[in-house]
């Protein structure tokens, strides 16, 4: 090819003119460039100035000339001779350029003039790439982020839509009537029949305690008819040990009826259970039957601290009568005898 600037011929080897030093190709690449381009048309690499590959010529005179530039040499580089003119003169300090004119009539202020257009044009071209550069990032990061919020908004309202399909299921399963229970999934009317087994069978135990206690509150009463016949028998005889006999029974009656209170009370029914009336009225009961031992106890008590307790018969049955109605029976035995009946728990 020739040089665009120079005429002259340049080989497929060399990105620069031999003669003035112009690049006329790539120094990538090696792609053919354009006279006027600032950067490589094919890969985008800037090209190089003119004064870096020039061919160089030293004059007597301290002039060297620098392709189509002069540079004028300090007075105390003038004698360096060839050794100077090797190097690049415009990376030297010591020299300052002097435009020459070309032959062609156009001027080095005009061709510094054309240095400076493709200078100014390549800084207008880095401009753009930068801006497009900017403008691609700002577009990455919004799309990051996009992605990012749609992903989150996408996970939070994920949990409302299951819910949201779960309300219409039961929606539509409330509209079906009758049916709507069969279809009900296993696993919802689950807990509902766990939690109704539970409570049966919590009811089944509570029955069941109530109902031993009644049972047994039957069998106290038994024992103590038992000890207020031996009461009546032994209170005003000659024998203290028949006395201290009966007072050591109705001691331990007394003592079992005592902890089955305890027992019973322990149960704690709440006022809705059905088993709730049941409970207080067989407590009611233990306290009649307890009543009844403790009066006889203390009775037997005070007949025995004295030697004839028939001497004292006054203050031993003021102790008894103290529980009687007006006819003569112990209030808490006909209370007992009329509670007895209603108060026996039913399934």
């Amino acid at each position: 090819m020739w040089c665009y600037k120079c005429g002259t011929q340049v080989s497929q080897e060399d990105a620069f003119c031999p003669q003035c030093g112009v690049q006329v190709r790539c120094a990538v690449c090696s792609e053919e460039l354009d006279p006027e381009a600032a950067f490589c048309g094919s890969c985008g690499a800037a090209v190089l100035p003119v004064a870096e590959c020039a061919e160089e010529e030293a004059g007597t005179d301290g002039v060297s000339v620098h392709g189509d530039t002069e540079v004028l040499l300090e007075p105390h580089l003038q004698d360096a001779g060839p050794a100077f003119a090797a190097q690049n003169p415009l990376d030297s300090e010591s020299t300052r350029v002097i435009p020459v004119v070309l032959p062609s009539g156009e001027g080095g202020l005009a061709r510094e003039g054309r240095s400076d257009s493709r200078s100014g044009e390549g800084s207008s071209l880095n401009k753009k790439r930068l801006v497009v550069i900017i403008v691609a990032a700002v577009f990455l990061v919004a799309a990051c982020f996009g992605a990012v919020w749609f992903f989150a908004l996408d996970h939070h309202q994920a949990p409302e839509a299951d819910g949201a399909s779960e309300i219409k299921v039961v929606d539509d399963q409330e509209g079906e009537g009758e049916n709507a229970d069969k279809e009900q999934p296993v696993e919802e009317r689950k807990p509902l029949a766990d939690s109704a087994s539970a409570s049966d069978a919590k009811d089944d135990s509570l029955y069941q305690k109530l109902l031993n206690a009644y049972d047994q509150a039957r069998d106290f009463d038994a024992k103590v008819k038992a000890l207020a016949s031996r009461y009546t028998d032994t209170i005003y005889s000659s024998s203290s040990s028949g006395r201290s006999a009966v007072r050591s029974d109705a001691s331990k009656v007394r003592s079992d009826i005592s902890d089955a209170q305890k027992t019973i009370a322990g149960l704690s029914v709440p006022s809705t259970s059905k088993y709730y009336q049941n409970w207080t009225d067989i407590q009611k009961l233990y306290d009649d039957l307890y009543q009844r031992v403790d009066v006889m106890h203390e009775a037997l008590n005070v007949a025995l601290s004295y030697g004839n307790p028939k001497a004292h018969s006054a203050e031993i049955d003021g102790i008894i009568v103290a529980q009687n109605d007006s006819d003569g029976i112990n209030k808490y035995k006909k209370d007992f005898d009329a509670l007895y009946p209603q108060a026996k728990p039913e399934k």
